[in-house]
């Protein structure tokens, strides 16, 4: 039966010419996969570490259902050997002397060798790559790689499995199918999934709940939806994509037509109604790309806030188009390069930015 690993923990850091730091975090993981997001140096691969059993020194209580991994107040310290930890890491580490089969056999120790080149093969048809069993990592591709190594790290049966940015250094394709291949694989395990990734897009497309740390602590957590659609403080903006965060205050509440107007820099904002009393400060964030540009004041359209403004800057990427603009804020906005080319802008040019109500967050959550 799946098991809830709880995390109840904090560990400190004193290194010589460094900053300290200090992890802090009260989570439960159930089984299914959960994305660990955060900036670098928040702490999410110090948490899989701190579950790993990387450090002695963590204070509280870390357990994966009855069993203790971690508990300090009866000096109970579980040796990484026998939690049954499942790793996967950035880069594969697999055995460059061995075939594909003998790599993830090789982890296996529980069954005599027959069983476990069966059990190897049986994991390595799961991630889609058994016809490479008789070769050597070195001739294979960081895909193929990658899927090796989250096979080795099932085929040993583990508990549960750690991720730690798998997919960082692969392309977008190989990217994409190792998702697709990770959720099936969990959901064939049925065991929690810690995964850490930078980006908001994966993390929406593989986890089912999502933590966001800052400095070590959890900053945010729920759905990927209602994480990163709904940031409550700075960080977790930051973290969820939103370029544009600027300091506001509210003037005006529209309960009847679920309406808050607010001054952000000297520019007046309708956003989605909030229970926000007026004189309030705070921030409110809000994505480039949920920015429309046109040429012209537009009627007749959903949007509420039709704001003019310059171009100041423009930069160029891969098929996309970053505008700097000022309201006189600054603020990002993000469309393609044939919407720069056939609208003509330029720098210095005048244009109108469409932005919806419900497109502006407000980041009530100090942090």
């Amino acid at each position: 039966m799946s098991t809830a690993l709880q995390v109840r923990a904090g560990l400190d850091f004193h290194a010589v010419g460094r900053a300290s730091f200090s992890l802090d975090v009260n989570l439960e993981f159930g089984p299914c996969v959960t994305a660990i997001l955060g900036p670098s140096g928040s702490g999410k691969s110090t948490l899989l570490g701190v579950v790993a059993g990387r450090y002695r020194e963590v204070r509280g209580h870390v357990a994966l259902g009855k069993m203790t991994f971690v508990d300090d107040s009866r000096r109970v310290f579980l040796a990484p050997s026998r939690r049954r930890v499942g790793y996967v890491f950035q880069k594969p580490l697999l055995f460059p002397h061995l075939t594909v089969l003998e790599n993830v056999a090789f982890g296996i120790r529980r069954h005599l060798p027959g069983r476990r080149e069966r059990q190897a093969l049986e994991w390595l048809g799961r991630v889609g790559v058994v016809d490479l069993a008789a070769r050597h990592p070195t001739t294979l591709s960081g895909g193929e790689q990658q899927r090796v190594a989250l096979a080795r790290a099932l085929a040993a049966e583990p508990r549960l499995v750690l991720l730690d940015e798998p997919t960082a250094a692969l392309d977008l394709q190989s990217r994409s199918e190792m998702l697709e291949v990770t959720r099936s694989a969990q959901g064939e395990s049925g065991v929690p999934f810690l995964y850490v990734c930078h980006s908001p897009s994966e993390a929406t497309r593989i986890g089912d709940r999502a933590v966001v740390l800052s400095d070590g602590r959890v900053a945010q957590q729920g759905t990927p939806l209602e994480v990163l659609s709904a940031p409550g403080s700075l960080a977790v903006a930051r973290t969820g994509g939103f370029e544009n965060v600027l300091p506001a205050r509210v003037l005006e509440q529209r309960e009847e037509e679920g309406v808050t107007l607010v001054e952000a820099e000297g520019v007046r904002l309708e956003m989605g109604y909030h229970r926000l009393p007026v004189g309030a400060e705070l921030d409110v964030a809000l994505r480039a790309e949920d920015i429309i540009v046109a040429l012209e004041p537009v009627r007749g359209t959903s949007a509420r806030n039709v704001l003019e403004c310059r171009v100041r800057r423009i930069r160029k990427e891969k098929g996309r188009a970053e505008l700097e603009v000022t309201l006189p804020a600054p603020l990002l906005v993000s469309v393609t390069s044939v919407t720069v080319r056939e609208l003509r802008i330029k720098e210095g040019s005048r244009v109108f930015l469409l932005i919806k109500a419900r497109a502006i967050h407000p980041l009530e959550a100090p942090f």
